[in-house]
């Protein structure tokens, strides 16, 4: 009769980590995409700042699009490493840009800016590690280790690639002779 269309336990814990991994991008995309914009309007600023914003506003949005693709694509084992890869990638070049702006940006040569503020910016930016380590590096390590353990089983991706988005998730495969 009906047969259970349901996700691997590793699959659905990706789409979730996914969710968070966008919750988590969304405001620094709107934020820094925001600064970009107003500095293309005052000429009295570096074009550092709307450079590093827009690059890293254009990085955040990478990251929304690519857990958009997952979540309405249906991919194999290698893509969903690739995608992984990308993800962590873009979040750890936001994560060095963060702490090598905390560090040697042009605005700790500010009057008003002391030593003690510089360390407490780069110690703030270090804490940030912590979403790394959360919400990008164990995604990939899981998909990595999934694309190993496959080897070019492709009858699982087939299997996956009948399923849709618009599968229920409470679907229950019993039979009922009437």
């Amino acid at each position: 009769m009906a047969e259970s269309q349901q996700r691997p336990l590793g699959l659905q814990m990706l789409r979730g980590v996914g969710i968070f991994q966008a919750i988590v991008a969304l405001p620094t995309m709107f934020i820094l995409g925001m600064m970009a914009y107003i500095q293309l309007f005052e000429s009295y600023l570096l074009y550092y700042y709307f450079v590093a914003d827009s690059l890293t506003a254009i990085m955040a949005a990478g990251i929304i699009f690519i857990v958009y693709v997952q979540r309405k694509a249906i991919v194999s084992s290698f893509q969903t490493l690739v995608f992984e890869a990308i993800k962590s990638a873009l979040a750890t070049g936001l994560w060095l840009w963060l702490i090598l702006d905390s560090a040697f940006g042009p605005w700790k040569n500010w009057r008003h800016i002391g030593d003690e503020d510089v360390e407490r910016r780069i110690k703030r930016a270090a804490l940030s590690s912590i979403l790394l380590v959360l919400l990008f590096y164990p995604p990939l390590g899981y998909a990595y280790i999934s694309w190993r353990a496959g080897d070019g089983d492709d009858d699982q991706d087939a299997e996956r690639s009948e399923r849709t988005e618009r599968t229920p998730l409470l679907s229950q495969g019993c039979d009922s002779s009437a």
